[in-house]
């Protein structure tokens, strides 16, 4: 059972698309690493995965709890918010330019 599961996700800041036709599946304990160009939407993936930014169309589905085969599908982050907190985490990287030497 797939841990987190996202169909044809796309999100749109304005008339810009920085998301567009995302479809992933990440089972339990697999580790994934989102790596890009600067302004690729690699940051907007992980704030949507993490339910801390709505998307415009698609389906994110991730189980309520680990024993749970209820899950929860929805644009509006307040609807998974809770899930998340759980199975997913954010790291956040410097550039080497800027730590110090």
């Amino acid at each position: 059972m797939a841990m987190i599961e996202m169909k044809q996700v796309s999100k749109w800041y304005g008339p810009v698309q920085v998301l567009n036709d995302c479809t992933t599946s990440i089972e339990k304990g697999q580790v994934v690493v989102v790596c890009g160009p600067s302004g690729s939407g690699k940051s907007t993936l992980i704030k949507t995965i993490n339910a801390l930014e709505p998307f415009s169309i698609g389906a994110l589905k991730i189980p309520t709890n680990l024993r749970s085969k209820t899950f929860l599908t929805g644009v509006n982050p307040a609807s998974c918010r809770g899930a998340t907190a759980h199975h997913a985490t954010l790291v956040f990287r410097s550039s080497a330019a800027q730590l110090p030497s």
